[in-house]
């Protein structure tokens, strides 16, 4: 689909997927092969998108979910959004009710879909922290968005 695009849309750079299973040790070969993706490409992006701990385009294939500190870190070091597309994964499908909550990787954007509706029709939403959300709505075309009600 990207070759279909690529001469209307922005370039799209990819790294492959992290390897091994959910409790293997992280592997430095593939961490120290991201550090210099993200230094070749990181200037000319705008964020970094994953699907967190099951890629399940291409699919499903399982990593450990100590990768995920380590990609909030690199798109902090590099000024990128960190987004997590949780579309098939959220609602508990990992273990955890959504990854996003990992108290170590917390991504920028969370787009969330396919259990909305138990699969009655079509929905989706995308969560971002209020930094994100603020900078949105003061664009030309504004949007409004429910500012989080904190308890205590």
């Amino acid at each position: 689909m990207h070759q279909l695009f690529a001469g209307f849309m922005p370039q799209h750079h990819f790294y492959d997927r992290p390897p091994g299973g959910y409790d293997e040790e992280l592997d430095p070969h593939y961490t120290n092969g991201l550090e210099q993706f993200f230094g070749e490409y990181a200037q000319h992006a705008a964020a970094f998108i994953i699907e967190p701990v099951v890629q399940g385009a291409g699919g499903m294939h399982f990593y450990s979910p100590e990768y995920l500190p380590i990609f909030r870190r690199l798109c902090d070091q590099h000024g990128l959004l960190l987004i997590y597309d949780e579309i098939a994964t959220g609602f508990g499908r990992t273990g955890e009710l959504f990854l996003s909550h990992h108290p170590k990787a917390r991504p920028d954007i969370v787009c969330i879909g396919k259990a909305l509706t138990g699969g009655y029709m079509t929905l989706a939403a995308t969560i971002t922290t209020l930094e994100v959300a603020e900078t949105i709505s003061k664009g030309e075309a504004g949007c409004t968005y429910a500012r989080p009600h904190l308890h205590g």
